[in-house]
């Protein structure tokens, strides 16, 4: 399937140099050098590589001169803006296009639970669920791998859901992969065997882990590609 969800207004391209801080890059265009903020906090070190082609929307800041939204592979445009992704996912849900939430009619964004705060509640008459959403843009082989850097946050986020479970409330880990192609994603053991330990623990005790693959074409069209992408645990 590859169903268009939204179209990013406004996308210019420019030259990736350098990333200068977690959230500031570098890039260089028609009219000299700027800075353009980042969406995104993995280390994305395959893909802010210098010379490598990026998409971003325009903006006037005292610092940046926009947000970097994409960046391009040999295979296509990676969607890297973790916002953009979260977006595209409530499209999609709002559109019916992920069968495995079907039982759901609406989400509530960001709930808190004790010293954690979740991507989504889900929530049907009386019944709720819990989600996360994580983004998963490290390719090796053809896979798509989590994380790509060490994160307690994740870690914390996978032991709040598996305590959800374990007191009867449905939850889901959910992927988002925006690689082009790969065949599926994983999590990524040698950045964080703990995560990966986390991961097969929350499967075999009922937590959904789910997937989904989205692309982004040049003119700024995101569109699903793949509604329920395999997981490999």
């Amino acid at each position: 399937m590859s169903e268009p969800l939204f179209r990013i207004e406004s996308v210019l391209r420019a030259r990736f140099l350098t990333r200068v801080n977690r959230f500031v890059v570098r890039v260089e265009g028609e009219k000299g050098q700027f800075l353009l903020s980042l969406n995104n906090t993995g280390r994305l070190e395959k893909l802010l590589r210098e010379g490598h082609t990026v998409l971003f929307v325009p903006h006037e800041r005292p610092k940046t001169r926009g947000r970097l939204v994409g960046v391009e592979e040999e295979d296509g445009f990676v969607l890297v803006d973790t916002d953009l992704q979260m977006k595209a996912f409530e499209v999609a849900f709002s559109r019916g296009l992920f069968p495995w939430l079907s039982m759901w009619f609406a989400y509530r964004r960001n709930p808190r639970l004790g010293n954690s705060v979740l991507d989504y509640l889900f929530v049907r008459e009386n019944e709720q669920a819990y989600g996360e959403v994580k983004s998963a843009l490290y390719r090796e082989g053809n896979l798509a791998l989590y994380p790509d850097a060490p994160t307690e946050r994740g870690r914390r986020h996978l032991r709040t859901l598996l305590e959800l479970q374990e007191n009867g409330v449905p939850t889901y880990i959910i992927f988002a992969v925006a690689l082009p192609g790969v065949a599926g994603c994983a999590p990524f053991e040698e950045r964080d065997k703990e995560v990966a330990e986390l991961l097969r623990e929350a499967h075999t005790k009922g937590v959904a882990v789910k997937s989904f693959l989205l692309s982004l074409a040049s003119p700024g069209v995101v569109s699903l590609e793949h509604s329920d992408f395999p997981v490999f645990l």
